[in-house]
């Protein structure tokens, strides 16, 4: 019934969700429910969405590598629900099962394996499963006041040979995109469906490129940290997306920064990560406050304690 109740309200929400200030965006969770317990009750008045008038950005990886991904996922499950028009969550490069239930990579980080400890083989395997089905009714992507484009990743290739031509457009219809279990390429994926799992796989997986060297004439190459057909993106890339577009900001997340934060690629592109200590690191996490036309940052400063 949960599933239910969550796959068809996030069935019913474009892919490409179109969203007005004031809003919080917060980047990865990564099963740290203590860092989403620091920010949530720091930012819903009096720890009720009803009381709190600004709305929430999600920009993917609920789960894996923390130790609380169950946690984290039902609790943002279920704000969605009690305010479907204050929560919005994306889907991330996590949000896919050939991720999070690769055990052998991720042990006991991985959401499959504490979904089995918490339930049971067959429970665990039944609560992971119809969990991946809900995340593939997730959105891909949000627009923020029409001028700030957000998503896990990063912007998307040009499809096809017209690199003028929208990119976001498939986006606006569900029915061109199946409910992928893989984002990777399939070998039996007819032409159309080819073309969305590239579009999904370039929004929740690629990066900007740390320099702007060996780049293409449309400013991408392929990853040189990613692999599996990943691209990074450059400032001709950057550039030509928002020119196109009308936007003024990328905001992502998908990538650890030390202090929760990055702007990069002369202010353009915001990286905004909500997972301190992350995997025994000493990094910090962040949230953005977007409101009246200005972006403000929120940071955790980084601690000892590794989650």
């Amino acid at each position: 019934y949960q599933r239910r109740v969550h796959g068809e309200m996030l069935k019913q929400e474009p892919l490409h969700v179109h969203l007005s200030s004031p809003i919080y965006v917060l980047g990865d969770i990564h099963g740290n429910f203590d860092d989403l317990k620091f920010f949530l009750r720091g930012l819903l008045t009096f720890d009720n969405a009803v009381y709190t008038a600004n709305s929430f950005l999600f920009l993917g990886d609920y789960v894996d590598r923390g130790r609380a991904s169950l946690p984290v996922i039902l609790y943002l499950l279920a704000m969605k629900v009690l305010a479907p028009d204050q929560f919005y969550l994306l889907r991330g490069n996590h949000e896919v099962g050939d991720s999070n239930g690769w055990i052998d990579h991720y042990g006991e980080g991985s959401f499959r394996y504490q979904c089995i400890e918490r339930f049971g083989q067959a429970n665990g395997d039944l609560a992971w499963l119809k969990l991946n089905q809900v995340f593939h009714h997730m959105p891909l992507a949000a627009t923020v006041d029409d001028k700030i484009f957000c998503v896990h990743g990063g912007i998307p290739r040009p499809l096809g040979n017209d690199a003028g031509a929208d990119r976001l457009a498939p986006l606006s219809d569900r029915s061109f995109f199946p409910e992928f279990h893989t984002l990777h390429p399939v070998p039996t994926d007819t032409p159309l469906q080819a073309q969305a799992r590239q579009l999904a796989l370039d929004i929740v997986w690629s990066d900007p490129a740390d320099d702007e060297e060996e780049l293409d004439t449309l400013g991408f190459r392929d990853s040189t940290k990613r692999g599996g057909g990943v691209l990074e993106f450059g400032s001709i890339a950057i550039d030509m997306f928002m020119a196109r577009h009308g936007f003024e900001y990328i905001v992502r997340a998908h990538e650890m920064k030390q202090e929760g934060l990055r702007v990069s690629k002369h202010a353009k592109v915001i990286t905004v990560f909500t997972s301190s200590s992350y995997c025994g690191l000493n990094n910090g996490s962040a949230a953005i406050f977007v409101s009246n036309g200005k972006l403000r940052f929120i940071c955790r400063l980084p601690t000892q304690q590794a989650f």
